[in-house]
């Protein structure tokens, strides 16, 4: 029987807030920003002592801007997907 996910430990906790923190940063400074989960690793967050975010990291952080409606999620003709502050660009 699988439980799911393992409890986040503190560091991870720390580090995903960091990343929310830091996306909403971001946007504030740059309305119109849309990335996809690599960009938005490699551009928005600044590496800070001990090489930065995991993707797991940026993954829940955009998960949660997304359910907390700070994000929007857009999916692309070619089936990728980026996100946008919820009060950018209108998607297509």
């Amino acid at each position: 029987m699988s439980r799911g996910p393992a409890p986040a430990t503190p560091a991870e906790s720390a580090r995903r807030l960091a990343c929310v923190d830091a996306i909403v940063a971001y946007l504030a400074a740059n309305p119109l920003a849309a990335d996809s989960i690599e960009g938005i690793a490699r551009w928005w967050l600044v590496p800070g002592a001990g090489g930065g975010p995991t993707r797991g990291d940026v993954e829940q952080a955009v998960a949660a801007l997304v359910a907390r409606g700070l994000l929007r999620e857009v999916r692309l003709s070619d089936g990728s997907v980026i996100y946008q502050g919820a009060g950018g660009m209108p998607s297509h």
